[in-house]
């Protein structure tokens, strides 16, 4: 019975313990998503959070995918009413903290789409990270 207890407050307490996504030294990534695109795109964004549980944080540097010509790291900025991307050199991800990659924030732009990404589709990721190395990944297209 104290067992089951222990491992029941260590799961609630330390959810990242359990997680099952993929690791690199102290970061762990969690989903990556992308939405589908149409027959003509030539554009798609990916998403996902990654968290460094105890490091000395880190950066992401870059990415690549045989699905696109190039992987921009991008992020989207409101001035005034207006919205406007711009492409960065890196994200930094702070010493135990997370970088979140969402709609309307920064994310991952596939560009040169040499295929439409269809619902269900897994699209491979190869993440470039300063301190933590190449890091393969699958987005799923919802």
């Amino acid at each position: 019975m104290r067992r089951s207890s222990f491992l029941l407050l260590f799961a609630l307490a330390c959810p990242w313990a359990l997680a099952d996504g993929p690791r690199a030294g102290n970061l762990e990534l969690g989903p990556a998503w992308s939405r589908a695109s149409t027959w003509d795109a030539t554009a798609r964004e990916v998403y996902l959070d990654i968290h460094d549980r105890g490091g000395d944080g880190d950066r992401l540097s870059g990415a690549s995918s045989p699905l696109a010509w190039r992987v921009d790291l991008q992020t989207t900025v409101r001035i005034g009413e207006a919205r406007r991307v711009m492409t960065l050199v890196s994200f930094g991800i702070p010493a135990g903290g997370t970088l979140a990659l969402k709609p309307d924030g920064s994310h991952l732009t596939l560009v040169g789409l040499r295929q439409p990404v269809t619902p269900g589709q897994r699209i491979p990721l190869v993440l470039r990270f300063e301190k933590a190395g190449e890091v393969r990944v699958e987005a799923t297209a919802q």
